[in-house]
């Protein structure tokens, strides 16, 4: 039988200075977040599957890389559904986590001079036609929640677009509930500023038309065909190369090669498990790392 593709995500230089900056370089707090992150990985038992259900609303989408190199994941706020429950919210927001570290694993052998050090994303959040119904505080607070304690600092930047009198109020709501470092990073764009602020993080020939660039708009949940259509180029060659697939990526973040389909209808893992991991498998600035695979978690450290 084939051995199933195995994911190592190093406790290295890129991620111990993710939670120094995320600490104010505060030591042990910073190792407290690694021992978190560590017992995180072995209680969620690896990687994350999406929750299929969400995967056809088309509210979280990962395309392409910005031109500093970080993924893009968008948040298409109108299609987040109240009704969902909001584990079920959290689950698809980790596997779209999983998604972009597996992405930028994979970038690290192909980059000589890369822009992207930190192994960060950028966060693009759609409120063209949502309303207080798709986005309230639960919501706010899982995802504030998941960022600051299990991937701090990972995410650099995030753009609200299409900023109203609503919007407005509910990030006054929000807000509060956000670290002042997080605070900074949030930029609210009104619409006639979205296509002159898009391009100049997102290359022309990939910006959907609909934002001022050259690239096709996304499609919509019921024009969706295959999963690169429901979830975006990088989630699809993620998952695929978790499924056994090995799909890689260009520079933009598309696929140079088709990965295999996923059941969205399907609950089910989306594999049975990986090898156990040694400590002569990686090591890292701190001889630490953990094992990610879709159903067993293994971390080490050299005695």
């Amino acid at each position: 039988s084939l051995e199933k593709p195995l994911l190592q995500e190093p406790l290295d230089d890129a991620m111990l200075g993710r939670l120094l900056i995320a600490t104010d370089f505060d030591v042990p707090r910073s190792t407290g977040l690694v021992k978190e992150y560590i017992g995180f990985r072995r209680h969620v038992e690896g990687a994350i599957s999406p929750c299929p259900k969400i995967l056809g609303t088309g509210a979280f989408f990962l395309p392409f890389e910005d031109r500093r190199g970080r993924p893009i994941l968008f948040i298409r706020a109108r299609w987040l559904d109240p009704t969902v429950p909001i584990t079920q919210i959290q689950q698809t927001f980790r596997a779209y986590m999983d998604a972009i570290i597996l992405h930028l694993l994979r970038r690290r052998s192909s980059e000589s001079r890369p822009t992207n050090v930190l192994e960060q994303y950028l966060c693009v959040i759609d409120t063209e036609g949502a309303g207080w119904n798709n986005v309230g505080l639960p919501l706010v607070k899982m995802l504030v929640r998941e960022t600051n304690l299990y991937y701090p600092d990972r995410l650099q930047e995030i753009l609200v677009l299409g900023v109203n009198s609503t919007v407005q109020t509910m990030w006054r709501m929000a807000s509060p509930l956000v670290h002042p470092r997080t605070r900074k990073k949030v930029s609210l764009v009104a619409h006639k500023d979205i296509p002159a602020t898009l391009l100049r993080h997102i290359e022309q020939q990939l910006l959907p038309t609909n934002w001022g660039g050259e690239g096709p708009r996304f499609p919509t949940p019921a024009e969706a065909g295959g999963l690169s259509d429901r979830v975006g180029a990088i989630a699809a060659a993620a998952w695929g190369h978790l499924l056994g697939g090995g799909q890689a990526t260009g520079a933009d973040g598309s696929p140079k090669a088709r990965s295999p389909g996923l059941d969205i209808a399907s609950s089910e893992p989306l594999a049975p498990g990986v090898r156990p991991c040694s400590p002569g498998d990686s090591g890292g600035s701190a001889g630490m790392f953990a094992c990610l695979g879709l159903g067993r978690i293994c971390c080490a450290a050299p005695n």
